[in-house]
């Protein structure tokens, strides 16, 4: 009972955040794609549901520069092949993705605030802040809402493995590498990861620093071979 009254709590919050942002977005939600996404339709047009597709879309060269992430254009190109011309579905994937921010913020806040409402109006400024205008009126870059989802849980997952849970404690660095697949610069992330899994658990800091060390060790080892398979 108590699961279920928690659960319709965080969903109450989720969906006045989704609901605020597609009020506040509303005309925007069925403005067509930019230029560089438009070229996106033209490189995946071709491609089918199969392996050889996927290969393709993950080694897109994008406008002549070859990226490293992995992630960010498969995902496109399963979004694409999804959604196909409907653009509502593009936006509403951004509000839903920044909505679902807004709420991991929200749970972050409250586990030191112990103040939903404060929690709540903070996580607020966090979503309607005008400096993510451009992402969200601007369907593209969706990969870098889902980043930040990824970051989030992580912080999230850090703070419930604190007591002794390895399960919550080797998903929030695994969720640190997948993040940095998406987007170059995540590749910094692991690193600040471990500065706040050690600053949050110094008083165990002796016991749990080699354990930290080789989770951190193995997340970039892992990044740096499929780096250089790529």
């Amino acid at each position: 009972r108590q699961g279920m009254r928690s659960f319709f709590k965080n969903l109450s919050v989720f969906s006045i955040f989704l609901l605020s942002l597609v009020l506040l977005y509303g005309e925007s939600l069925y403005d067509l794609p930019r230029s560089d996404h438009s070229l996106l339709f033209t490189i995946y047009e071709g491609l089918s549901w199969n392996t050889e597709s996927l290969k393709n879309a993950i080694s897109v060269a994008f406008f002549g520069d070859r990226r490293f992430q992995p992630l960010a254009f498969p995902l496109h190109f399963l979004q694409i092949r999804a959604f196909w011309d409907n653009i509502f579905l593009y936006h509403l994937l951004n509000l839903a993705l920044h909505a679902f921010n807004g709420f991991l913020l929200f749970k972050g806040l409250n586990h030191f605030y112990k103040n939903p409402l404060l929690s709540f109006l903070n996580a607020s400024v966090f979503l309607f802040a005008f400096t993510h205008v451009d992402f969200l009126a601007w369907p593209f870059h969706f990969y870098s809402l889902l980043q930040v989802s990824l970051v989030l849980a992580s912080l999230l997952l850090l703070i419930k493995g604190g007591g002794g849970r390895k399960a919550y404690l080797i998903t929030a660095y695994g969720l640190s590498l997948i993040q940095a697949y998406l987007y170059e610069p995540g590749v910094v992330f692991p690193l600040f990861l471990l500065a706040a899994d050690l600053y949050i658990h110094r008083a165990w800091i002796r016991n749990i620093l080699k354990e930290r060390l080789i989770l951190v060790t193995c997340v970039y080892a892992i990044y740096l071979i499929t780096l250089a398979l790529f």
